[in-house]
């Protein structure tokens, strides 16, 4: 029997993107590390992997507190199979987002039946598989695309549970919000809603045995995570973000916290408004509003959609920081939405106006390209500005030589494991051991201000002797400490 055009998509074209992802990390030679996280990530990796190895149990550090554990340990666990090393969480990335591709192709012929194979492939391509916000997080060695992945397979086994009045679907349903909630906290605030819904369906339907089998798969799916954090003192409620949201933040944009004194171009209400329009995302989104109808929303499912949205921008708007990579969930919750619009204007376009049609598509296919660009840019730029900075230091440095530094530190922890790196931002210094090194930035003095990496310059300025000895570029410095 031959294979129908949308099988042969279901089949093939997640996998053609994931080895485009791996042919666009290879010829970037970008291994996905980036940035604190993804190197706190890979520390914490390394650490269970060593520990299964015979390794003592690895220390707590602030990292361990702050980042939700399912994703070091799926690098882990891809690391013992594949023996990828350092790689692993990178793949673990890259197969989350091909597998969101899929699912997304999965709850949008939920949504949407009767809509057009073509239509919903072309969607989950130009919207999400090319969205400059996806293609990122699918090349990182960051948390995004697992919990995007998880999140999305919640979505989509909750809304097979309603349509086919399975437990099984139910119970697979909050063992994936588990697993997503253990991969980042914050999607606490989307699937809350969506699981109490399905669960008051439930209980309408006096499917008690149901809830009570969700609720076991919820706890399962936590375990990883519970084992994980069991040395770790500090619960997910007292993340540090958290601790400082506050209403009067949806109308600031200019923050002081823990990282600093930080200036955004928009308050924090503008902000949340991104994913419907900002090149990170889809820029001509909002021209699918045209096409909408009121009866594009009138599924329950939709409706539970937008009430999870909401909750999650609410604490998202309270947060004193504002970050793209937090908009990814609401992105694609809006796509959900927005597909009814997009499948009315691809089939009647096609009919009847089918040159402007191409030309639509054309032209967002060039705007999502551009925009993947530059993102990645910068992305990219650090990565290399770490890998070189740790180049020279190893060449400049002897073995065991003590580094102070700041914001660059885990990524030189995991570039020059046999040097002894010492944090100016974790706390302040009384004195400093002379001999040793200082790589510091003092372009970025003005956002730590009266915190510890100004008040460690100050110190090193007012009482040592520092040796220039190499220069770096976003203003970064080598001294040595006379």
């Amino acid at each position: 029997m031959p294979m129908t055009s949308h099988a042969f998509l279901a089949r093939w074209l997640p996998v053609l993107y994931l080895l485009c992802l791996g042919l666009l990390t290879l010829a970037c030679a970008f291994n996905g590390l980036y940035g604190q996280d993804a190197h706190e990530y890979l520390r914490q990796s390394q650490a269970l992997l060593d520990h299964w190895r015979g390794a003592p149990a690895p220390s707590t550090t602030p990292g361990n507190a702050e980042l939700a554990g399912l994703y070091p340990l799926a690098g882990a666990v891809a690391a013992w199979i594949m023996g990828a090393g350092g790689s692993a969480l990178q793949w673990v990335s890259l197969l989350a987002a091909a597998l969101a591709v899929w699912i997304m192709d999965q709850l949008l012929r939920h949504l949407a039946h009767g809509s057009r194979a073509e239509s919903r492939w072309i969607f989950c391509g130009l919207g999400l598989a090319l969205a400059p916000m996806f293609l990122r997080s699918a090349v990182t060695a960051m948390s995004d695309a697992l919990g995007l992945c998880l999140l999305l397979a919640c979505l989509l086994a909750g809304f097979i549970s309603q349509e086919k009045k399975y437990s099984a679907w139910l119970l697979a349903a909050t063992f994936f919000a588990a697993l997503a909630l253990s991969t980042r906290y914050a999607l606490a605030a989307l699937l809350i809603p969506y699981i109490i819904w399905l669960w008051t369906v439930a209980w309408r339907e006096r499917r008690y045995d149901w809830i009570a089998g969700s609720v076991a798969a919820g706890i399962l799916g936590l375990l990883p995570q519970i084992w994980l954090k069991s040395n770790v003192d500090v619960s997910p409620l007292e993340h540090s973000l958290l601790q400082d949201w506050s209403v009067k933040h949806f109308f600031q944009s200019e923050f002081t916290n823990a990282s600093g004194t930080i200036r955004y171009f928009l308050p924090n209400l503008a902000y949340l408004f991104f994913p419907l329009a900002h090149p990170a995302f889809l820029l001509h989104l909002p021209l699918l509003l045209l096409l909408g109808k009121r009866t594009d929303l009138v599924l329950s499912e939709k409706k539970i959609l937008l009430l999870s949205t909401l909750s999650y921008l609410l604490l998202l708007g309270g947060l004193p920081h504002q970050n793209l990579r937090y908009l990814l969930p609401v992105y694609v919750l809006w796509l959900l939405l927005f597909f009814p619009a997009w499948d009315r204007m691809y089939c009647y376009g096609l009919i009847f106006f089918r040159k402007t049609t191409l030309a639509v598509i054309g032209i967002t296919l060039a705007v999502q390209l551009a925009g993947s660009a530059w993102l990645f840019s910068p992305v990219l730029k650090r990565n290399q500005l770490e890998q070189s900075v740790a180049e020279v230091l190893r060449a400049r440095m002897p073995e065991g030589s003590v580094l102070y530094t700041f914001d660059l530190e885990p990524a030189m922890r995991t570039y020059l494991p046999g040097q002894e790196i010492r944090s100016l931002w974790e706390r302040r210094y009384e004195k400093f051991e002379t001999g040793a090194f200082v790589l510091f930035r003092t372009s970025a003095l003005e956002q730590w201000a009266g915190l510890p990496p100004a008040q460690n310059w100050d110190l090193l300025q007012r009482q040592y002797q520092l040796e220039e000895k190499a220069v770096f570029t976003d203003g970064w410095v080598l001294w040595e400490l006379k």
